[in-house]
Formats: structure tokens, sequence, C-alpha cells
């Protein structure tokens, strides 16, 4: 949740566009209320119009007329204020969600790039990648139509209730000890959604490293003869994400047909009780149950839309997750709150001491003392894995050594500014 509320921080900007969504909603919610009590009303009068003698039917057939026809008038200005009102909000929250995923892609972006090479020596191009493009897709649904999908649904269910218990109390009763048995349903199946989901996201990521890798080093791929390896190791993770995909699809589908089915016995429970009072104790219209069935639907339709948004919600968080988990990694090379930035840089070098290792007790560099130069030219040689490279990417601070100080015409590395250093340092890989 705490990820969910931190993501909702993204939606302060946009307060206004949401805030008309919001105001749509509720007048769309308010249309929406008036077709069950038309319907009801419709059946009353002209329920039992079959029935009639044709002189009766003569008599009141015009009165019927102008009634349709005032109700046709209604309906179709009804529907044309909707449909606007729809269009409209649809604008809206298209432009919202699209922007709040441009706000997210460059923040993520932006700190990416400013993490340590230890970052990037630890996570694949591809598994980096999949969290600035996939993952933040995913957010969109969310933060786009997810929340006011979630708010229109219970406005809604709010509304249907009233109406409800204001027509017939005691079905409302019975139509609302089902509500219960939604939210067990969707606690029941919530965290294995998750988990599930998150599992089938990382192997989406560990796909799109292998492709993003064998693609960009393709040439080393052809010399070694590895085509059938790497084409037997990428078939193998897309087993794995189908078989990983189908385990999320197969919850989020148990969990759909439970909210279906619930509602399908409460139908059946209201439509026979109603059914009696309507053939024993003459207390209710057809027209009644009708309309009564009408609000029932509208008090379940949100119920169900509740569950299957929270549960894109639940499949969604493993990704916001996951930004956060990229947005909370902190650099290893840190800057001081007040650096030095050198105005003239002389070039002396003085490499004291020093000791580096990328994991703990594995020295890759022991006691190395270097004192370079300015207009003098300082060659490392040995054989590979000697740690040449390793040493050079020391003096721009991608890596800090473990022990001993490097010095810039006598100053530390670490004393310096990191923007102010590398600017004056010129590599040729």
């Amino acid at each position: 949740m705490s990820s969910f509320l931190r993501l909702l921080q993204f939606v302060r900007n946009y307060k206004w566009p949401l805030f008309w969504s919001l105001l749509l909603v509720f007048i769309a919610t308010g249309i929406g209320m008036i077709w069950p009590y038309i319907i009801g009303q419709i059946t009353d009068q002209l329920g039992g119009f079959h029935e009639l003698s044709e002189a009766a039917k003569a008599a009141k057939r015009p009165e019927a007329t102008r009634f349709l026809l005032l109700i046709g008038a209604v309906l179709v200005a009804l529907y044309l204020v909707q449909a606007l009102i729809n269009y409209t909000r649809a604008l809206l929250l298209l432009f919202v969600g699209n922007r709040i995923v441009f706000d997210i892609r460059q923040r993520i972006f932006r700190h990416i790039q400013r993490l340590s090479m230890r970052y990037f020596d630890q996570n694949s191009h591809g598994h980096i990648m999949a969290r600035v493009m996939y993952d933040v897709e995913a957010v969109q649904s969310v933060l786009s139509s997810g929340i006011v999908e979630i708010i229109s649904n219970i406005i809604t269910l709010l509304v249907a209730l009233v109406f409800l218990y204001v027509l017939n109390w005691r079905m409302a009763l019975v139509a609302t000890c089902v509500l219960p048995l939604y939210v067990i349903n969707f606690m029941m199946l919530k965290r294995r959604i998750r988990h599930a989901a998150s599992d089938a996201r990382e192997q989406y990521s560990l796909i799109y490293s292998i492709l993003s890798e064998d693609i960009s080093g393709i040439r080393v791929i052809k010399a070694f003869a590895r085509e059938q390896h790497e084409a037997r190791r990428f078939v193998r993770e897309v087993r794995e994400s189908i078989e990983l995909n189908i385990k999320v699809g197969r919850l989020r589908t148990q969990l759909s047909v439970n909210a279906n089915l619930l509602t399908s016995l409460a139908n059946v429970a209201i439509l026979g009780w109603g059914g009696y009072q309507i053939l024993y104790t003459g207390t209710l219209t057809m027209g009644g149950l009708i309309t009564f069935m009408g609000y029932q639907a509208r008090l379940y339709g949100p119920v169900i839309a509740l569950v299957r948004i929270n549960d894109v919600i639940n499949w969604v968080m493993a990704a916001v997750d996951r930004i956060f988990e990229t947005l909370d990694t902190t650099p290893d090379i840190q800057e001081r709150k007040n650096p030095i930035r050198l105005k003239r840089v002389q070039g002396y070098v003085d490499i004291e001491h020093v000791q580096f290792a990328y994991e703990p007790g594995e020295l890759v560099l022991d006691d190395i003392n270097i004192n370079a130069e300015p207009g003098k030219i300082t060659a490392l040689v040995g054989p590979s894995g000697s740690g040449k490279t390793t040493l050079v990417h020391l003096i721009p601070r991608f890596y800090d050594p473990t022990a001993g100080v490097i010095k810039l015409d006598g100053y530390d590395l670490r004393d310096l500014s990191l923007t102010n250093l590398r600017r004056n340092i010129g590599m040729v890989l």
C-alpha cells in the first residue's frame, strides 16, 4: 500500500483534470440510476395491455402512446448527454494517464543516470530497460482510468444501496448479505495473485534482458557458433514465462468466476422472494420487482467491477514495487555536501596504497601506488584480468577504493565535485 500511496504523489500535478473527471462521473452515475425506474414504470403502465378488451385498449392507447413518446424523448436526451460526458471524461483521462507515464519515466531515467557503476554491473541492460518501459507502461491503466473507475463504482454502489432500501428494505437486506462474500473471495486470492504477478513480471524482464543482450552481441554469438545454445535458452525462459502467465490467469479467472457465481445466486434469491410477494402477498408489482432488480444489478455490477479493478491493481502493484525499488536505490558514490570545484586542473594523479574489491573479500587491486605527472605518459601493462581497467575506473570515481586514497592535484577525489572532476577527464574507451 505504501508504494500505491507514493504513486498517487504523481497525480497531484493533475488534480484539476481528475476533479472534472470525477464530477462527470457523478453526473453519469446519476443518469444511469434513472434507467431501472423507467423500465419499472413501463412495465406497470403497459404490462397488462395485451390482456385488455379491444374497447379498453382503444381508450388507453392515446395515453400509452404519449407516455412512450415522452419516455423515448427523455431516453434519447439522456443517452446524448451520457455520450458527451463519456467522451469528455475519456479525453481527460487519456491526457492524465499519458502525462503521468511521462513524469514517472523521465524521473526513473534521470535517477538511473545518477546511479553508480555497481548498479549496472549487477543489473543487465534488458532488466533496466524493462523497468523504464514495460513496468512504467503498466502503471498507466491504474493512474488514468483505474482510480476514476474505483470512485465511480463506489458512488454507484452507495446510491444503489439507498434506492434498494427505499424500495424494499427486506429484499435489500438479502441483497447486501452477499457483499461480505465478495470481500472474502478477493482477500483469499489477493496475496497469491500478487506473488504470481510479481514472478511473471520478473520472468518477462529476464526474457527482455536475454533478447537485448543476444541482439547487441550477435557478432560474438555467430563467431562462436552459439546460435542453438542461445535459442534453447530463450525458448526455455519463454516457456517459463507462459507457465507463470497461465498461473496468474487461472487465479484471476477463479476470482472473477467466484464473483459472478455469487451474483447469480443472489439474483435467484431475490427473484424467488420477489415472485412470492407478487403471487401470494400482493405487496409487490411486476414493475416494482423489475425496478428492484435493476438497482440490484447496479449494486453487484460495481462490486464485480471493483473486484476486477483491484485484481488489475494487484497485478500492476508488482510493477509499481519494482519502479520504487529502482527509485529507492542509492548511488554507492556519494558527493560531499559542499564539494570542492577545481577551477584549473594541472593533472597530478597520486594513487596511494589503493585496494579494491567488487565483492567483499575478493581483492582485485592490492596496495597499488602510482604517481602520474602532467605532460608525461603513464602506461599500465598487464594480462587480461589483472585490474588495469578497474584502476582507471577509480580515477573518475566510477568506483571508490576499498582502502587507500586517490588524489588529483593533491585533493582527495572524494572531496571533489563529481561533475567538475569528470568534466576535467578525457577518456577514450
